[in-house]
């Protein structure tokens, strides 16, 4: 017997967000994915962060296929997976009232951080910089196999 298929959506992502005290280590909320609210008055994230405190982003992958088992089955390796995430693009928010924190930590690949189309390269920019778009190359996602990309941005 043979059963062909076409085999989408196999990468899952979910972003989270977090608050983080003028310190950057003291949680003041812990990470949420979406727009949290608990009273439709407090707003979102970026609305409910005070100036000085941090807004840390989290975006985690994972390949969700299985690994090859049996004869003439496919790997599904998501192979040139990118992550790219952009504070001016619908519905995100955060670079009208954030700036960029340095520290960005992607569990693979490398960052190219940008202001609007001007690339600043792959070298983290100083705090305070104006990053509007961060893309994380991670390359190849094996079958199981996850990771992570995080950025914290300082509210103006």
């Amino acid at each position: 017997i043979t059963v062909d298929r076409v085999y989408t959506g196999y990468m899952q992502m979910v972003k989270e967000a977090r608050i983080l005290d003028t310190d950057g280590v003291t949680v003041i909320e812990e990470f949420t994915t979406g727009t949290p609210t608990g009273d439709p008055e407090e707003g979102g994230l970026t609305e409910r962060a005070k100036p000085g405190q941090f807004i840390e982003y989290r975006i985690t992958y994972t390949n969700i296929s299985e690994p090859l088992v049996g004869a003439g089955n496919v790997i599904l390796d998501a192979n040139n997976f990118t992550i790219t995430e952009d504070g001016e693009q619908a519905p995100n928010n955060w670079v009208t009232v954030t700036t960029h924190e340095q520290g960005t930590e992607p569990s693979q690949g490398t960052v190219e951080y940008f202001n609007k189309t001007l690339s600043f390269g792959n070298s983290d920019p100083a705090s305070g910089e104006e990053v509007t778009k961060y893309v994380n190359e991670v390359g190849t996602v094996a079958p199981g196999d996850n990771g992570s990309f995080v950025f914290r941005r300082k509210v103006d």
